[in-house]
C-alpha cells in the first residue's frame, strides 16, 4: 500500500507557508506562497491528503481542497507540536504539519460546510456579545459605584438609573463622568 502525496499547509492571513512531501516521504518543496498561488498549486495538483492545523480559516481553506478533490485532514495544534522540530518557524511548522497527518491514531477535525460555519459563527457572536453586554453593565455599575451611587442588577434597572444620573438635574454623579455611561 502506497503513501499518499501530503501538502501541508501553515494558514496565515497574507502568507501560507506550503509544503508538500511526495508518497516515498520525499520533501519536494516547503515555500510561503500567496493565497491565490495556493489554490492554484490545490487546483493543478492531483488529488492528495491536504493537512492543516484547525485554525482560522481552517474550514475555509478545507473547503476549497476538498472541491478540488483532496483529503482533507485538519488536526487541533496541540496534536500537531510534538512534531514540529527545531525553532518555531513557518517552514517547521509546515513540515511537522505534514508529519503529524500520517501519525497512526491521529484525530483529525471534521470539516465543516458554509451552513454549519454559520450557524457556529452566530452562536460565538451571540455568546461573545452577552459577555460584552454583562461586563459593560457590571463595569457602569462598579463606577457608578465609585461616588456613592448604587444600582440594582438587571438590564431595566441599569438602564433607568443610567437615565436619571444622566439628567441635566442629577448631582449623584459629577458632570465629568456622566459623558462615560452615555449608550
Amino acid at each position: 500500500m502506497s503513501k499518499p502525496t501530503i501538502i501541508s499547509l501553515d494558514l496565515a492571513k497574507k502568507v501560507i507557508q506550503v509544503c508538500k512531501v511526495n508518497s516515498y516521504g520525499e520533501l519536494l518543496f516547503n515555500k510561503a506562497m500567496s493565497p491565490q498561488k495556493t489554490k492554484d498549486l490545490l487546483a493543478n495538483s492531483p488529488p492528495c491528503v491536504v493537512a492543516m492545523e484547525g485554525c482560522a480559516s481552517f474550514h475555509y481553506w478545507a473547503r476549497v481542497a476538498q472541491s478540488f478533490g483532496h483529503e482533507v485532514r485538519g488536526m487541533a495544534p496541540k496534536k500537531v507540536k510534538p512534531y514540529i522540530r527545531n525553532q518555531k518557524t513557518d517552514a517547521n511548522d509546515a513540515i511537522g504539519i505534514a508529519i503529524a497527518s500520517t501519525q497512526l491514531g491521529m484525530t483529525f477535525c471534521q470539516v465543516k460546510n458554509l451552513s454549519q460555519q454559520n450557524v457556529q459563527a452566530i452562536q460565538v457572536s451571540r455568546k461573545w456579545f452577552d459577555r460584552t453586554i454583562t461586563s459593560l453593565g457590571n463595569h457602569m455599575r462598579a463606577l457608578c459605584f465609585e461616588y456613592g451611587a448604587t444600582i440594582a442588577l438587571g438590564k431595566k434597572s441599569l438602564r433607568q438609573a443610567i437615565t436619571q444620573f444622566n439628567s441635566p438635574e442629577s448631582k449623584d454623579l459629577p458632570e465629568q463622568i456622566k459623558p462615560l455611561l452615555m449608550i
